[in-house]
């Protein structure tokens, strides 16, 4: 075994290997700089306000559309309630019986009732109001 030893070693140092030299390369320096992330936080704030700003605009409108919706509600309520009395005083019996005097017409001295079943037509006399 010893034979296999010296030879070993004197293969080693007969034939030299040629490598190459290895020197330590640096990593280069990342610059790194602050404008990109300032631009950034600029977008997101300016982003912000926009949006801040435009949805107070917004409930500023639809606040406004809702008080005039309201103001309208109430008058056309009024305008209901109104036409609604008005119906009622045109449709009462007093106010019938003085307009159909103003246009001549008196009230009838026989009421008259119609059966359809039986097609007849019944007189009921001296009906006075």
């Amino acid at each position: 075994m010893s034979m296999l030893a010296t030879t070993a070693r004197s293969r080693r140092a007969s034939a030299p290997v040629e490598r190459p030299a290895l020197t330590v390369v640096r990593t280069p320096a990342l610059s790194r700089s602050i404008v990109p992330f300032l631009v950034m936080l600029v977008a997101i704030l300016a982003t912000a306000m926009g949006l801040t700003l435009f949805l107070n605009t917004q409930m500023a409108v639809t606040s406004y559309e809702i008080r005039d919706t309201r103001a309208q509600l109430v008058e056309l309520t009024e305008t209901a309630q109104t036409l609604k009395a008005e119906v009622e005083t045109l449709g009462s019996p007093d106010y019938l019986r003085q307009a159909a005097g103003r246009i001549g017409m008196v009230p009838a001295s026989t009421t008259f009732i119609m059966n359809l079943e039986h097609g007849t037509i019944t007189a009921l006399e001296d009906v006075q109001q």
